[in-house]
């Protein structure tokens, strides 16, 4: 019999908990350092892409302008560094969210989209290898929560690979944590969404819709008062 939990937390990575620009600026500098290329390059080129509203592919772009770099040099350079500096790759509050959610024995993953070698290494190098962790194959991660529930009884099938056991639960509710809108985009009405806005800016985008189910928040920690408050007014 499948095991069933209340809530399951899908919290996402890069600028959620993890600092898009410390992870940059390291990767810059070991680029200068171990490439032909400088770290002007490569942050050109991210800021092109990112313009174009794709996603950078790190070590792709890498390997195509450098065909001699040794990219798991690169790969364990980046973890040693980053571990030299503890949590300076992650955002205000991400750990004292992982923390909480442990230590309320919530289950839950990272979701992030990307390349999945090099989110794999951000993770690692940001101290969160042992937070289970799922590579998807693009950014409305909404949809994949939907593709879990049961339209029948209104629950979430949470797959085994969300888990470190690998054994799937069933969920109540989903509460899904991200920075981009996007990910938002037709989210369950039995889900919960945090949209992590930290200068606090109002969406402007009129063709997404911003779900009355999202609340946008500015911080981390504010999710951690907030889940407290909602878990202490739920009934049993």
């Amino acid at each position: 019999m499948t095991e069933s939990i209340e809530t399951f937390y899908v919290i996402d990575y890069d600028r959620c908990l993890g600092n898009f620009d410390a992870t940059m600026s390291l990767i810059n500098d070991i680029t200068e350092d171990m490439s032909t290329l400088s770290g002007e390059n490569l942050k050109r080129a991210n800021d092109e892409v990112k313009a174009s509203g794709r996603s950078f592919m790190i070590l792709k772009y890498l390997k195509a302008n450098d065909p001699d770099l040794d990219l798991d040099a690169v790969q364990k350079e980046f973890i040693r560094r980053a571990r030299t500096l503890p949590k300076s790759l992650l955002e205000p509050g991400a750990l004292e969210l992982i923390d909480y959610l442990r230590s309320q024995d919530y289950q839950h993953c990272i979701m992030t989209f990307g390349d999945e070698q090099w989110q794999t290494t951000k993770i690692v190098a940001a101290g969160l290898s042992d937070t289970t962790t799922l590579v998807v194959g693009h950014e409305r991660k909404s949809h994949i929560i939907s593709q879990w529930q049961d339209r029948a009884t209104g629950k979430f099938n949470i797959p085994g690979e969300c888990f470190t056991s690998k054994t799937p639960k069933l969920a109540n509710e989903v509460v899904l944590i991200d920075d981009k809108l996007n990910a938002f985009v037709g989210l369950s009405e039995d889900a919960l969404g945090y949209l992590v806005s930290r200068d606090k800016s109002t969406p402007t985008n009129p063709m997404i819709k911003f779900s009355r189910n999202v609340v946008q928040i500015a911080s981390l920690n504010e999710i951690i008062d907030l889940e407290k408050l909602r878990k202490s007014t739920t009934p049993e």
